[in-house]
Formats: C-alpha cells, structure tokens, sequence
C-alpha cells in the first residue's frame, strides 16, 4: 500500500474546522429529511396522482436501488475534486430532485426526480464523514463520523412527526417546494462559507498530478475494491446496518402491538431506536479508540444486539418502559456500525478514505433494501400477534448472526494492531 502521512501531520481542527463540519452534517441531515419524509407523504401522493401501491412502491424500490449504484462511485469524486465543489453540487442536484417532485404529474415524473436525488443524496453522509476527515485528520475520522450518525439519528427518531404535523396545515407539493428553497438556501451558504482543508486540496492536487481524472478515478476505486478487509467491515456493517433499519423504520411498531401495547406507545418503539443509535454513535467511536480495538467492539455490539432482539420476541415482556429500553438498548449496541467505516477507513490510504466510505455505505444500503423486504414475505401484512413475534424478527437474527461471525473473521484494522499502513 501506498506511503501513508503521519498522524501527526494531520489537520488538527479549530473553529473554521467545526464550521465546514457542521456545513456537512447539515446536508446529510438535509438528505436524510427528504429521504425519510416520502414514507409520510406516499399515501397522499398516490392518491393525488392516481397511483396504486403497487406503484408507490415501485418509486421507493427505485430510489433504494439507484441510490445504492450511485454511492458506488460517489467516495471517488470526493477524494479527486474535494467536498466543496462535489457537495455544492450534489445540494443542487437533490433541490433541484425536490423541486422536480413537487411539480410531478405522472409516475414517470417521480421516477426522474428519485433519480435525481438519489444521485445527490449519495454524498451526503458519505461527505460529511469526508469532511470531518479532511479538516480534523485521520486520527478522528472514528469519533466524527460518530457524531454526524449522532445527529442524523436525533432527526431519525423524530422527523417523521414533524412531517405528519406539517401535512395537517399544507399540502404535499408545498412541503417539497419548501424542502427544496431549504436546498437552495444550504448550497448558498456552501458557497459562501464552505472552503476545503488544506489535506483535502493537497489531495486533489496529487490525483491531478497522477494523470487524467478517469484513469485517477477507476485507479482508486480499484485500489480500494481489491482490499479484503474493506469487503469484510461493510459486510459486518451492512448486515449490522440493516437490523437497525429494519427495527428502526419498520418493526419496532409491529413487535410493540404484539406485546399488547396501544398504537401511540408503539409507533414510539421506534423513535426509541434512533434514539439508541444516536446515543450509541456519540460513545462506542470514542470507545473505540480508548480500547484501541475496532473488532472487539464490534463483536460485543452485534452480540448486544443479539440479545436485545431475543427480549422482544418473548412475548411475556409485557412492560412498556421494559420494551423502550431494550429498544433504545438495541439501537444503542447497532452503533457500532460507525465503527464498520472507522475499519474501511483504516486500512485504505488517507487520500482513498471517500470512497471506502462510499463503497461500505453502499453495501449497508443494499443490505437493509433487501431485509426490509423479508418479514413482510415470512408475516402477513397485518399487525402482529404473540405467535409472530419469532418468525417476524427471525430475519432481523439471521442479518446479526452473519453480521458477527464476519467480525470475528475481521483482523483487527485499529492503527496500533496492524491496520495502518498494509
């Protein structure tokens, strides 16, 4: 592998640094936003437009999946351009996706606005990550990707109300109007205020230097893609990932009414997640660091995890404030996901971080398409009862049994135990 810088030499924050941070996070709290709030606004758009369920669903599918094709190759264009022309960019392309949905008459019209935002949104946690890098060094890479999945789990857990709210007083062509001016104000303010770190210019400067962008581009990507242990931390973390997404979106209600609990406290269940996950990404990165182990943290989150979710198919736990803890209990130990990226992250060159990140995200992405698909096709489509609760969850188990035999398979990617520099 490539000859890596020191740590010592790397970018070490400030003010500025905590400005284009929070610049970052705000764009992917801005995508994940728009990603989230089609679930709400969905029924109302089918019926506005005259299209079935099937049909709705086909315009989800669609995101999902370009969006995973897109993240593929979007670390890359960070690494070689930098985030300040790359994001900037990616802000319009997914305003611009928002605007095109709110003047959507037709299916096909949806279709090309998802299109649209998926491209952009891919860079949105992805680049956030990439900054916190860039401008705070390698060395914390852990701890502030930790911190941007903090803040997108905080709107996560409460987001989906907010929209709901909104809908009661404006219509669901105003709410992406809005979305979008709230898109364009966020590139302005890129423009204005956000510039690179010194790393990430340098960066793009010796990609330049190595000849054209294509060849620099597919150079990277091929570096990064025949790196076995980047393969094994997304695996890991996608199916780690895709539980949470699964309890967190989708059963947690489910699993709440199977235990004889009313509908308001279930559709709670869920924010309880989130609220875990967001707990969990401010304190196992650090965590991390201070026992210096990626795999062994890992290890003991899937196994949290494990556990959480046999509690919740035992239909004698019948506590409300019992199920919210291993809720939050379960998010809380699913953070260790962010640890996944740390593991991609440590065994690549600094300069390919971007799409290492990229190239886990999108496994995690696929990962939790597919299981949120699964216990729809093992349970009816109907609320839960004792008798589901097992069958329901058992794919959530088989992603966490896979997702922890993987990490123990993993070498240990921290600095101090090999990672760097192989």
């Amino acid at each position: 592998m490539a000859e890596r810088r020191s740590l010592a030499q790397q970018p070490q924050g400030g003010v500025y640094a905590w400005i284009a941070w929070s610049l970052g996070v705000l764009f992917a709290v801005f995508v994940f936003a728009v990603q989230t709030g089609y679930a709400v606004t969905s029924p109302r758009i089918g019926d506005s437009l005259g299209l079935s369920a099937a049909e709705i669903g086909l315009v989800a599918a669609f995101y999902t999946w370009m969006f995973a094709i897109f993240q593929v190759w979007a670390g890359g264009l960070l690494d070689i351009l930098g985030a300040r022309r790359v994001i900037t960019s990616a802000i319009l392309i997914v305003s611009a996706g928002v605007f095109v949905f709110a003047v959507s008459q037709s299916m096909a019209g949806l279709l090309v606005a998802q299109g649209m935002l998926a491209f952009g949104a891919c860079f949105g946690f992805v680049g956030a990550g990439f900054i916190g890098a860039g401008w705070f060094g390698v060395a914390q890479f852990n701890v502030m990707f930790g911190l941007v999945q903090f803040f997108v789990s905080i709107v996560a857990a409460f987001h989906q109300n907010v929209v709901s709210a909104a809908l009661e007083h404006i219509g669901w062509r105003q709410l992406y109007v809005v979305l979008g001016s709230i898109g364009v104000g966020l590139a302005i303010l890129f423009v204005v205020v956000f510039r690179d770190s010194q790393e990430s210019r340098t960066d793009a400067s010796a990609h330049a230097q190595r000849g054209t962008f294509w060849r620099t581009y597919f150079s990277g990507l091929l570096s990064v893609a025949r790196t076995g242990r980047v393969w094994l931390a997304a695996i890991s973390g996608g199916f780690t990932f895709s539980a949470v997404l699964a309890l967190g979106v989708l059963l947690a209600p489910l699993v709440f009414l199977a235990h004889g609990e009313s509908v308001t406290a279930s559709a709670l269940g869920s924010s309880m997640v989130w609220v875990g996950l967001a707990l969990g990404s401010l304190l196992l990165p650090p965590l991390s660091d201070r026992l210096r182990t990626r795999k062994w943290v890992i290890v003991g989150g899937v196994i949290g995890q494990l556990c959480a979710v046999l509690l919740l198919s035992v239909p004698s736990v019948q506590n409300v404030v019992a199920l919210y803890a291993v809720a939050a209990f379960f998010g809380f130990c699913g953070a260790v996901v962010m640890i996944a990226f740390a593991a991609a992250a440590d065994v690549v060159h600094p300069s390919h971080i971007g799409q290492a990140s990229a190239l886990a995200n999108a496994v995690m992405f696929i990962a939790g398409g597919v299981l949120l698909s699964l216990p729809g096709w093992i349970v009816a489509d109907r609320a839960w009862d004792e008798r589901d609760l097992i069958f329901g969850l058992g794919p959530v188990v088989i992603a966490l049994v896979i997702a922890l035999a993987v990490a123990l398979l993993m070498r240990d990617t921290y600095p101090a135990n090999g990672g760097r520099g192989d």
